[in-house]
């Protein structure tokens, strides 16, 4: 039922916002009866901050003055995560979700955005401006803004975090590929000199992945070492460190008064918690305030005990085959590519997403693609890949019948759950099904994302060439191109076969002509999902579960599907 209290100036701004978001009619119906409108007005409403959470009020009894909610930060936000990823708070040599994880909640981005796909807005670079002849840019840095120790942030930390990112070891290329020189012009201006035109680069330096956009403090780090600022971190972010247990929690206190936004709970605490059983009884017991990677059937029983689930970023699922193109998997089963193509035709994905995903998921896109993304035709590829991911056991028995595997073979299953994907230790099962039945038997091998992370970048351990895992990403155009399939990447899904794919990646960054920008993707994307490398199962959302004292109010889908970026957004519940 709509809330009556509404204007119908109000009713219209939300359903531009709505529109906006890429909201559906049903769900924008369903926020007009929610108790959450008045919270996105305010969260949304050009009068005020898109960050500013409604103060909580108490009722008053008859006769009495209701005490006024605390103006400063009050209370504790614990939260559940499935993983610390390389437990580091180093955001220039981590991967994966260790910078959003660890240091998020300590750091500014230079650039920020408040929906996946969205433009660069301005975070700690206020204003970004890319020369006439396209081969430099220039930064304004804002001023007033302080480090956790007290010193001012100035040019000479944005310049001193670029040059960091050129280095060799840095996580992501993305940066090392764009950027040439930096030059700090003045305190507040730096100048970035890039390697041909990079029209893309803020969007390289933003929360959505690669991530490498957090800003780290010169002075700090060349003063005490790099040893010590991973022992004692420091960053502009709303929450300074107080403690690191290793392996178990993470804790933070909220800074007094943050220029950006102030948390309303003044302490923090990650708890890591991989199983989802036992996230989702600490989040019934009321011993933590948010859980991450809540899956579908998790959601239903949450929901039946009163809990809010809420999706934060579209994802998908996904098995990936690496090594294929390794020297060292000559000889192996999944180096021919029918072999390849015959364990997914062996998947039926309308029925896992029927059964396994309650019919709440949608079909694929082409590997790493989780919706609608920059220069991709989203309608051709979602029928490009309706036929490539079809399901036909036959033929998979007839292509591994000609690649010489008509009795089948053995191959190793690595699978873990993630943010992105929860429920992948139970999807694996089912492949496991799956594949049995065209003769291939499936070696079920559990493993954490941390012990993942360490044996599948390039160079990929030995023990998974040639074999499968499960994965999830939430990743975007194009950074998903270059980070899982580029010869140079981490991920190394395609090897060196497709110098032409490279080709492609490296002049779509410094292509400027949307219509040549839009050829090239579509150029990269048939390459990658005709290699068969990476079979994209199914499009789900990335989902959180939330307690009874805080109200969470972001409108998804979001940059970022990790919680600790948002935690100054978090607010207590009335």
């Amino acid at each position: 039922m709509h809330d009556p209290s509404l204007t119908d100036e109000q009713r219209e701004f939300l359903w531009k916002e709505a529109r906006r978001t890429g909201m559906s009619r049903r769900a924008f119906l369903a926020l007009l009866g929610s108790a959450g409108v008045a919270a996105v007005l305010a969260a949304c409403s050009p009068k005020a901050s898109p960050t500013t959470t409604a103060p909580a009020t108490t009722s008053a009894k008859p006769g009495t003055t209701a005490a006024p909610a605390p103006t400063e930060p009050y209370g504790e936000l614990r939260m559940a995560l499935v993983s610390f990823g390389e437990e580091r708070f180093t955001p220039i040599t981590t991967t994966g979700v260790t910078p959003m994880v660890m240091f998020a909640p300590l750091g500014d981005w230079m650039f920020w955005q408040d929906k996946r796909g969205g433009e660069p807005l301005p975070r700690i670079v206020e204003k970004a401006e890319m020369a006439a002849d396209g081969l430099s840019w220039r930064f304004q840095v804002r001023k007033g803004v302080k480090f956790h120790n007290g010193d001012d942030l100035t040019g000479r930390d944005v310049g001193f975090t670029l040059e960091q990112l050129l280095r060799r070891d840095a996580g992501y290329a993305d940066a090392r590929n764009m950027v040439d020189k930096v030059e700090v012009v003045d305190d507040y201006t730096v100048r970035v000199i890039t390697k041909g035109k990079q029209p893309l680069l803020t969007g390289a330096l933003t929360l959505m992945l690669p991530h490498q956009g957090l800003v780290i403090p010169k002075n700090y780090i060349e003063k005490n070492g790099w040893d010590n600022f991973e022992k004692q971190p420091i960053g502009s972010g709303p929450f300074r460190l107080v403690r690191h247990v290793p392996g178990d929690r993470v804790e933070y206190e909220a800074v007094d008064k943050h220029w950006f936004k102030t948390p309303a709970f003044k302490k923090l605490t990650l708890l890591l918690v991989p199983e989802e059983a036992t996230r989702m009884a600490m989040l019934k017991a009321g011993e933590v305030d948010i859980i991450e990677n809540v899956g579908y059937t998790a959601a239903v029983d949450a929901a039946a005990a009163g809990f809010q689930t809420v999706p934060l970023k579209s994802a998908t699922t996904m098995i990936m085959l690496p090594g294929a193109y390794d020297p060292r998997a000559k000889g192996m089963p999944t180096a021919d590519i029918r072999v390849r193509q015959a364990l997914s035709l062996a998947i039926n994905r309308d029925e896992i997403i029927k059964s396994f995903y309650l019919g709440k998921a949608d079909p694929p896109l082409p590997p790493t693609f989780s919706g609608p993304d920059r220069d991709m035709d989203f309608s051709y590829w979602l029928d490009y890949t309706k036929k490539a991911y079809r399901y036909d056991p036959a033929a998979a028995a007839q292509l591994l019948k000609e690649a010489g595997y008509a009795n089948g073979f053995n191959i190793k299953l690595y699978n873990f759950g993630l943010i992105q994907a929860p429920d992948n230790p139970k999807l694996a099962e089912i492949i496991q099904g799956y594949w049995q039945k065209v003769g291939v038997k499936t070696d079920l091998v559990p493993i954490d994302l941390a012990g993942y992370l360490r044996i599948k970048n390039k160079p990929i351990a030995a023990e998974l060439v040639g074999q499968a895992s499960t994965y999830g990403a939430d990743s975007v155009a194009p950074a998903n191109m270059r980070t899982h399939f580029n010869s140079a990447s981490g991920s190394w899904m395609i090897g060196d076969a497709f110098p032409e794919f490279d080709k492609l990646v490296n002049s779509y960054y410094s292509e400027t002509d949307t219509a040549k920008r839009k050829e090239q993707m579509a150029g990269m994307i048939k390459i990658v999902t005709d290699a068969y490398t990476v079979l994209s199962i199914a499009t789900t959302q990335g989902l959180i579960g939330l307690g009874k004292k805080v109200v969470f109010n972001l409108v998804p889908p979001q940059a970022s599907g990790n919680i600790p970026v948002y935690a100054a957004l978090v607010g207590h519940r009335s």
